[in-house]
């Protein structure tokens, strides 16, 4: 899969600029992938606007905290196809890589004439082992820089090295993306990571 990402942040670029940096890609994309925390939904689903002004045939897709909590609020948006609820990382695969059937992948919201399908959860990834390494070769990690009081040196980066929790707060939103029991990486693996 070809795949380009644009860091909207790191790179600098408001929402008026998108439009410019999307028609000067080398491709058109077929999907396009947009993530969200609930303080960035209206901001994602206006991205998700100029996407599909540029690209009119693209499947624009939507994951992250706040579309897995409130997958309908991102739907009623005529601009987003669809809301990948929860972890994301086999519901793509099966979405855009195996090109399955959206009725028959879990974890998967989207709307049929005007109404709201929400495919069962996708259960929890159990070996977070298994899952590949960000794609950090699509990254100008350079570009980077945490908090300063979280580095002594650049370039910094975090990395995720569990997921869920063993609590359950009644104000976070980790039961709802990471659900049941605490899951580690290895030590081997992390270090594989940092290498």
């Amino acid at each position: 899969v070809n795949v380009k990402i644009i860091d909207l942040n790191v790179e600098r670029i408001g929402i008026s600029g998108l439009s410019q940096v999307l028609s000067s890609l080398e491709f058109k994309p077929e999907f396009i992938g947009i993530t969200s925390a609930a303080t960035t939904i209206y901001t994602a689903k206006e991205i998700a606007h100029i996407c599909k002004d540029v690209f009119p045939e693209a499947k624009t897709v939507m994951g992250g905290v706040q579309p897995t909590v409130t997958p309908e609020l991102v739907l009623e948006s005529e601009y987003v196809d669809y809301v990948v609820r929860g972890e994301g990382e086999i519901t793509i695969i099966d979405l855009i890589v195996k090109g399955g059937s959206p009725s028959k992948i879990n974890g998967l919201s989207y709307k049929i004439d005007g109404r709201f399908v929400h495919n069962p959860d996708r259960l929890p990834i159990s070996n977070i082992d298994d899952i590949p390494f960000p794609a950090y070769h699509l990254f100008d990690i350079k570009k980077y820089h945490p908090p300063g009081a979280v580095f002594r040196r650049l370039p910094a980066i975090n990395i995720i090295t569990s997921r869920g929790c063993p609590f359950r707060c009644t104000y976070c939103a980790t039961q709802t993306i990471w659900p049941g029991k605490l899951r580690m990486r290895s030590i081997e693996n992390v270090i594989e990571e940092l290498k």
